[in-house]
């Protein structure tokens, strides 16, 4: 009889409190906001008023117009990380706990996050797969984004869901979609790439204003076809380097093919405005230009030229070899570091070692550097 009485007290108890306005609470610990993701440790507390398997969370994204509802996540127990994916960097966010109790449906807990922008220069971005790296790189326009590799990068493995190989037409294709940031690889590779582009940027990087270090592009060929007599810019590492700077970035076994009309052409870069590239080395190199009208084409660049702050271009401890391959230009210039280098820009310790196979029916400036 006592512990009927008991029961029956307890269960008065609670009902008491639900009546008298007890509640659930939730507490959020551990968040780790990135770019396009979001994750914490979410649980919650007076869970014996709660509907067993009615905790969600939800996470809406918020303008100014409006709120829109872009997941739900929910919770198998009261107490486990909780992430989301998907998201937009540098974008607001608002998530809301919700639960059952007393029959109905409430919101225990709400906060706001913000995605981030960018990784910083202690806190870098660490990318470990070619569609992160594609995923992160893409129209990132800040000049103060960091990114590091935190392993070899391998486009072999990327591939749609279905296990497809899918196209790769470079990054940064345009001037106002250039990558301005920092790319540090650690030493390690971005390899088996194969960039097919029709555009007038070409490379891993059509255009680049950033900052490259340390990293190594391995086996990466690049294949321009442009029936335009717009000009193109086409290099292995990028088509345009605009105040770009790169130092110990190392070329192996790669391969640049264009056939188009007016073109400048090189390894590291095609055209490289105002631009530095130190302690660079190219390995095995193959440079193939057909069906050119103008042509400016080197080991490292095409064209090294100065802005018009006398900010200069420059060659600094540089070696290429390879093979390079110029047919039918009309107009040519070629040399084994540089096309072109123009007054104001500098080279300074660098060596090439091309063997050069050139066709050229008209005006041709020729040199074994310049």
């Amino acid at each position: 009889m006592k512990k009927i009485i008991g029961f029956f007290m307890a269960l008065a108890l609670l009902v008491t409190l639900s009546a008298c306005g007890v509640k659930p609470t939730a507490t959020v610990e551990n968040p780790i906001i990135k770019r396009s993701s979001y994750s914490f440790d979410l649980k919650v507390e007076d869970k014996d008023i709660v509907t067993k398997g009615s905790v969600l969370v939800n996470f809406y994204k918020i303008s100014k117009k409006e709120e829109e509802l872009v997941s739900t996540k929910t919770l198998s127990t009261f107490s486990e990380n909780v992430s989301v994916t998907g998201l937009v960097s540098d974008t607001d966010y608002r998530a809301d706990v919700v639960c059952t109790y007393n029959k109905k449906e409430h919101i225990i807990y709400s906060w706001t996050f913000k995605t981030n922008v960018k990784g910083t220069e202690y806190d870098p971005i660490m990318l470990t797969s070619a569609q992160e790296l594609v995923d992160n790189l893409t129209n990132d326009y800040s000049s103060d984004a960091f990114y590091c590799l935190a392993n070899d990068i391998d486009f072999a493995e990327y591939k749609d869901d279905e296990g497809n190989a899918k196209v790769f037409a470079g990054l940064s294709s345009t001037s106002s979609s250039a990558f301005c940031g920092h790319l540090d690889g650690k030493g390690y590779s971005i390899k088996n790439v194969t960039v097919t582009t029709t555009q007038t940027y070409n490379g891993f990087f059509g255009y680049l204003k950033g900052y490259l270090d340390n990293i190594t592009f391995e086996n990466v060929n690049v294949n321009v076809t442009r029936d335009s007599s717009t000009t193109t810019y086409s290099g292995i590492v990028c088509g345009y380097a605009y105040q770009a700077k790169m130092n110990n970035v190392t070329l192996k076994d790669c391969k640049l093919t264009v056939d188009a009309k007016s073109q400048y052409n090189g390894s590291l870069a095609g055209y490289g405005f105002a631009s530095n590239f130190n302690y660079s080395k190219v390995n095995n190199l193959e440079i193939s230009s057909t069906s050119g009208t103008t042509v400016y084409t080197g080991g490292i660049t095409g064209y090294l030229c100065q802005n018009s702050s006398s900010k200069y271009g420059k060659i600094y401890d540089c070696t290429v070899d390879g093979k390079i391959t110029i047919a039918n230009s009309t107009t040519l210039y070629y040399g084994g570091l540089v096309g072109l280098l123009k007054a104001g820009s500098e080279i300074n310790r660098g060596i090439a070692n091309i063997d050069a196979d050139i066709h050229s029916t008209g005006a041709s400036r020729i040199g074994g550097i310049i």
